[in-house]
């Protein structure tokens, strides 16, 4: 099983290509979906969460405040490094455990594709055969997270300039193995997406 990570900011349309993999044949993770498994109430991960930051941070019910937190960590740099250092190395290792069960599976896929904004913060670059880092211009993302989530286009741009990260698009572009520019065109997204596994299918992982 060639294991393919798929990275790019918000709105940026990594999700979509990781879709156009999955409707080929491989087996998508879907990394928003396994973070918000890990902050579960009860979870591990949370109660650290809930111990680094306090209660304030937190509904009656246990529950996290994501967007009271969310609003701490993009303004506050040491609070995104603390909550990454929680949050990274859990994540990581969840991922690893899912790939570690669909590889001792009757019916392996031949391809799992981790679909994650931070695959490179959390190191997950380190277990994929192939990396690929969808690059997009802001306005474009803008426009997407503003009818994704109901915004202004304005507020989602502001949105998208204050999360701060340790690996811009450059970055990115910089250490992946290949690079997509994503202009909105879903055929494009599905001609890349059959150009990857092609790329895939060649890689050897003696």
């Amino acid at each position: 099983m060639k294991t393919i990570g798929v990275t790019g900011r918000s709105g940026s349309g990594k999700s979509t290509l990781a879709r156009a993999l999955g409707n080929l044949g491989a087996y998508v993770l879907d990394g928003d979906q396994i973070a918000a498994g890990l902050m579960q109430p009860g979870s591990p991960v949370l109660k650290n969460v809930r111990e680094s930051f306090g209660p304030s941070y937190f509904t009656e019910g246990g529950a996290l405040d994501r967007k009271k937190l969310g609003e701490r960590v993009f303004s506050d740099e040491k609070a995104l490094t603390l909550l990454n250092a929680i949050v990274h190395p859990a994540f990581k290792d969840k991922i690893q455990d899912l790939l570690d069960d669909l590889r001792v599976k009757p019916e392996t896929p031949d391809y799992a594709v981790i679909d994650a904004a931070v695959l490179f913060e959390a190191g997950l670059e380190t277990i994929c055969d192939l990396v690929v880092a969808v690059i997009c211009d802001e306005g474009e993302m803008a426009g997407r997270i503003a009818l994704r989530d109901g915004l202004t286009e304005e507020k989602a741009l502001d949105r998208i300039r204050s999360q701060k990260t340790k690996v811009c698009d450059y970055d990115m572009c910089r250490r992946a193995d290949i690079t997509v520019i994503s202009r909105g065109d879903p055929t494009e997204m599905e001609a890349w997406a059959e150009r990857i596994l092609r790329i895939a299918k060649g890689i050897r992982n003696d």
